[in-house]
């Protein structure tokens, strides 16, 4: 999965592997940040402010606990908030 991110004005190639994070779609590149779909989409990708870990964010639906499973992205599957 190849992805367009702009870094300082310049437009560079990211590879994405897919993610599945609380039904989210989320991308995690090679410096293990997780970001979400909608940012890599929107060119919004800082290295200090755009992209941020996933896994230390609270999951509402669980109360406070910070572990995030992360899922294998299954091309064949549907995810459930994709908006294509």
């Amino acid at each position: 999965i190849m992805m367009e991110a702009r870094d300082k004005g310049q437009r560079a190639q990211i590879k994405y592997d897919k993610l599945i994070i609380n039904g989210e779609i989320c991308a995690i590149n090679q410096s293990q940040m997780a970001v979400k779909e909608k940012d890599v989409q929107e060119n919004n990708i800082e290295r200090k402010q755009g992209a941020r870990s996933l896994s230390t964010q609270p999951n509402p639906e669980r109360g406070n606990e910070r572990d995030v499973k992360w899922t294998k992205f299954d091309k064949h599957e549907k995810p459930r908030n994709s908006s294509k």
